[in-house]
């Protein structure tokens, strides 16, 4: 760990604030044209939300890993 003292000294992370500016940045992005990216759905999963994005190859495999990915940051 670096301690600094002074005007160079590192200031603490603030996550939330990372998260947020991340978020915002990948939304400009996303909305500035038409990337043909897919649409979230409005619709429950058990009502058929995520039913074109499931059918394309691999997609339960691709789900299945980011899923458990994503529950393993949460954990550690």
């Amino acid at each position: 760990m670096e301690i600094r003292i002074g005007p160079r000294r590192k200031r603490p992370r603030d996550l939330r604030r990372e998260m947020i500016d991340e978020t915002s940045r990948f939304l400009s992005w996303a909305l500035s044209e038409d990337r043909k990216l897919p649409r979230i759905p409005t619709a429950l999963v058990d009502e058929g939300g995520f039913d074109r994005l499931m059918k394309l190859p691999g997609a339960k495999k691709i789900s299945a890993k980011w899923w458990i990915r994503a529950i393993d940051r949460i954990k550690s």
